[in-house]
């Protein structure tokens, strides 16, 4: 018997492996190719994945993130191998957050039921969600179409791109062929190296300077296609935007109609004529832009040729009214002006300074003092000084003609500068003598309300106005140019010029002045008319131009030798104040030609008061500088109510 040895075969002993842990891996990317992107996610689970692998759909996908272009391949493309792209089996998770949505809602459902009301919670909610699908449909479309016309723009850019490539190959070829010295191979590759690096950078290749007429016939021709066709491409991309504008607003607006219709019956502000009118408006829109483009070649000239006309007039009047002189042109708009904002200043200050001394509360009296005032009017004013000043303050290089909030302040900061007022006390004590021969003293509190009005020449120093300044503010004042604007006074003008010669001859002068023996008198007189029709300014009062009231009283008792200033001053009040102490003063009845006649119009704070002087004529009249009139004239008698002194240098 033959016994057949069997090898000892080796113990195996089964080891338990220890547990694997199941470690997620983060994806991978790789570059594939241009413009492709490769996702791997690899399971480590051993052995038991990887035969899960072979039984079922491997976990090993890949992700293409790929623009919808054309790719140029390298020259060694041939060599690579392309890999299949699994299909992602990833769990379906529209499905499971279908499921969730219904569970929620069965939950929403049930609890709302138990609620008072819950019925209308669901119908609302209901809606809510409709009305929210409809937008987020509305959106989606929305971008979907723009995604689609980016990437058919680059597409076709792409296509015109590789056709251009082609023709220049082919060029390039043609070249080479033709060629047979190394010079001209030199030329062609130089050539070849230019385009292709400006068709990188530009998108465009230029035809290759190359040899040969033919050549060159082909680039030219082209050259005009690609042009014709891109005109062409512009048209049809504009129609089509136009086309997808249109519909994308008519949908819009629907579901914006539809939205509405959602609403209470009370809440509802839309209907389907509003609709029809958006939707029709919007249309009529898109045919006359159409229109405009057509008939632009021609209306543009037109419009130029208009320009250009009406320029020297836009330039003029921009100049104009970004200057003090805008005050004598109409305004820009309607409403309120310079002019009557400064009169509503002027009025509220007057109020309350009249109010302030009518009730004069806790006093016995009250009164208005316009300090050192001197002039011929009842209720002084220096409203156009301050419109001058506010002018060209502002209005240099800016249109402060205009009202506004910002003018209106600006004009009232000048108002409050100029137009100030403080309050006084006095204490009158009087002698009384009564019926029966004793005689008592009366005391009188009085109320003084004191008004300060500064004239334009106080601002030239406070605000420190230049040369320039000066000269434009001495234009707006001037008596010509003010009553342009309704002044009829004169209490400007230049500081040079002026009427030279009296509105009254020397035969006429000689006349009025023939009956005066008196020869200081009759010096007096005769200076004096013959400044009649001289301006009138406080300013220039001392240049031999323009005289004001006191001026041409001192200088025309001065001709005649006689100094009637009372300790260097030269003011209305103070001439009346030194002629009365010295003992010069005279009745009414006594007065004759060249005595001066001094006038009390309002309370100034001054001498008695006083605020004018006139030089007696004869006959009635007096010479004066008014300011109620322009400049210097010879008149009647005015204001014999007024008169406080009379007196004979």
């Amino acid at each position: 018997m033959k016994i057949k040895k069997v090898d000892d075969k080796p113990i195996v002993i089964h080891v338990h492996e220890k547990p694997k842990i199941h470690q997620h891996q983060p994806k991978k990317v790789e570059i594939k190719a241009r413009g492709v992107y490769s996702t791997h996610r690899v399971s480590t689970t051993g052995i038991k994945s990887a035969n899960r692998i072979d039984k079922k759909k491997h976990t090993k996908y890949s992700v293409s993130h790929k623009a919808n272009i054309p790719m140029v391949q390298p020259k060694d493309s041939h060599k690579q191998k392309t890999s299949n792209i699994s299909k992602d089996t990833r769990p379906n998770i529209k499905s499971r957050n279908d499921i969730v949505k219904i569970a929620g809602l069965s939950i929403a459902k049930a609890s709302t039921d138990q609620l008072e009301g819950g019925q209308e919670v669901q119908q609302a909610t209901g809606i809510a969600y409709t009305g929210i699908q409809l937008a987020t449909g509305t959106v989606s479309k929305g971008a979907d179409l723009y995604k689609n016309k980016v990437l058919e723009e680059k597409r076709r850019k792409f296509k015109v791109l590789n056709h251009r490539s082609r023709n220049e190959k082919s060029n390039i070829n043609s070249s080479k062929n033709q060629s047979k010295t190394s010079e001209t191979k030199r030329v062609v590759k130089e050539t070849d190296k230019q385009n292709t690096k400006k068709t990188k950078h530009d998108g465009k290749t230029a035809s290759s300077n190359t040899t040969g007429s033919k050549t060159a016939n082909r680039s030219a021709i082209t050259s005009a296609r690609n042009s014709s066709v891109s005109k062409v491409t512009r048209k049809s991309m504009s129609e089509k935007f136009d086309k997808v504008e249109t519909a994308s607003y008519n949908r819009n607006r629907k579901i914006q109609f539809f939205m509405d219709k959602m609403k209470s019956q009370e809440e509802q502000t839309d209907n389907i004529l509003k609709v029809a009118k958006d939707i029709i408006s919007k249309q009529a829109m898109i045919l006359m832009k159409k229109a405009m483009t057509s008939i632009a070649a021609v209306i543009l000239p037109v419009f130029l040729f208009i320009a250009i006309a009406a320029l020297p007039v836009v330039a003029f009047v921009t100049i104009i009214y970004n200057s003090p002189f805008a005050i004598f042109f109409p305004p820009l708009q309607e409403g309120d002006t310079v002019l009557s904002v400064a009169q509503e200043y002027e009025s509220d200050f007057m109020q309350t300074v009249t109010t302030l001394a009518n009730e004069h509360i806790g006093y016995d009296e009250g009164e208005v003092v316009y300090v050192d005032y001197e002039g011929a009017a009842a209720v002084p004013s220096n409203y156009y000084d301050v419109v001058a000043v506010y002018m060209v303050k502002y209005g240099v290089g800016d249109t402060a003609s205009v009202i506004n909030e910002t003018t209106k302040g600006r004009l009232k900061t000048v108002y409050d500068d100029m137009c100030s007022y403080h309050t006084t006390e006095e204490i009158k004590t009087e002698t009384v003598e009564k019926e029966d021969g004793t005689t008592t003293t009366l005391t009188t509190n009085i109320l003084k309300v004191n008004v300060r009005l500064k004239s334009y020449q106080h601002m030239i120093g406070e605000y420190n106005f230049s040369e320039d300044e000066v000269t434009m503010l001495n234009d707006l004042m001037n008596p010509e140019y003010l009553a342009m604007i309704g002044y009829t006074g004169g209490n400007g003008g230049e500081s040079s010029g002026g009427n030279s010669k009296s509105d009254l001859s020397d035969s006429e002068i000689e006349d009025i002045v023939s009956g005066i023996t008196n020869q200081k008198a009759k010096q007096t007189l005769t200076f004096a008319l013959s400044k009649v029709g001289y301006p009138y300014s406080q300013a220039y009062r001392d240049s031999g131009n323009y005289y004001d009231c006191s001026s041409l009283a001192y200088y025309a008792r001065k001709s005649a030798g006689v100094d009637i200033s009372y300790h260097g001053a030269t003011t209305a009040a103070a001439e009346g104040q030194g002629l009365e102490e010295a003992g010069k003063s005279v009745t009414y009845e006594e007065m004759q030609p060249g005595d001066l006649i001094f006038y009390s119009y309002c309370k100034n704070g001054r001498y008695k008061n006083i605020s004018h002087v006139a030089i007696y004529a004869g006959n009635g009249k007096v010479v004066e500088a008014a300011n109620e009139s322009i400049g210097v004239v010879y008149r009647n008698i005015q204001g014999i109510g007024s008169i406080v002194l009379i007196a004979r240098p």
